[in-house]
């Protein structure tokens, strides 16, 4: 099943119940959780010159943002107010991966 489909199908299932404030405050923390992991993997993936650390740090953060797509997804299909986008610098990351 491809990702966008398995977003879909959240975002349905989450239309056919009204959400409450313990549904969004839920998702709010799932949203953060990851952002959290998402910032260790930008951090540790300049600390460190492997490129292959750099490219599984770099594939880390791709599953992560398709988590938080989906976890985005579901808050907008319940009316939850969304969170503030993650602050790093995924640039840099990518830069070093074409240095």
């Amino acid at each position: 099943m491809k990702l966008t489909t398995f977003s879909a199908a959240l975002a349905i299932a989450a239309m056919s119940t009204p959400a409450t404030a313990s549904d969004c405050a839920g998702l709010a923390t799932k949203y953060s959780k990851y952002n959290v992991a998402a910032t260790f993997f930008d951090r540790t993936s300049k600390v460190d010159n492997s490129t292959l650390r750099q490219e599984t740090a770099l594939s880390a953060l791709n599953n992560i943002f398709a988590r938080q797509s989906i976890i985005v997804d579901m808050m907008i299909a319940k009316g939850c107010e969304l969170p503030e986008p993650p602050e790093f610098d995924m640039f840099g990351l990518v830069n070093a991966n074409n240095g």
